[in-house]
């Protein structure tokens, strides 16, 4: 989760920080190490690490991002009675909840794929299809 390529190196960065402000690694001279609460954490079923982490991401977002905690906690829970499967449009979102979809997204909490609407005629008569994109909930 750490170790990733060049293309996520903003999650990577995100991810980092949460684990350092939550004390699971800690930075030193030959980078990142885990702690003994790290070593801990590893050991927790994975829905305890999950919760862990989104605790922690949220301390995070509100301290420094200025997030809404209300706002964020509403939409997990909203989130959480979602249908695993079905997509739910991104329309009438807010700003806050646009930001944390994406982080999800990025953390791998949330699927959001485009969809292919119905095909349009271009001038030249050939179809083009029109995309929008949808969130698809993984949880």
């Amino acid at each position: 989760m750490v170790g990733g390529g060049q293309g996520e190196q903003g999650t990577e960065q995100e991810v980092r920080h949460i684990l350092e402000h939550s004390n699971l690694m800690s930075s030193g001279g030959s980078g990142l190490t885990i702690t003994t609460r790290g070593f801990q954490f590893l050991l927790l079923e994975r829905s305890t690490q999950v919760w862990f982490f989104i605790i922690n991401y949220l301390q995070v977002v509100t301290a420094e991002r200025g997030f809404n905690l209300l706002e964020c906690l509403s939409y997990l829970f909203q989130l959480s009675f979602s249908t695993l499967g079905k997509d739910y449009s991104r329309e009438g979102m807010t700003e806050c909840q646009e930001g944390l979809l994406q982080h999800l997204r990025m953390f791998g909490l949330v699927y959001q794929r485009k969809v292919e609407e119905e095909e349009e005629e271009n001038e030249d008569g050939r179809g083009e299809w029109g995309e929008k994109e949808n969130t698809e909930v993984k949880l």
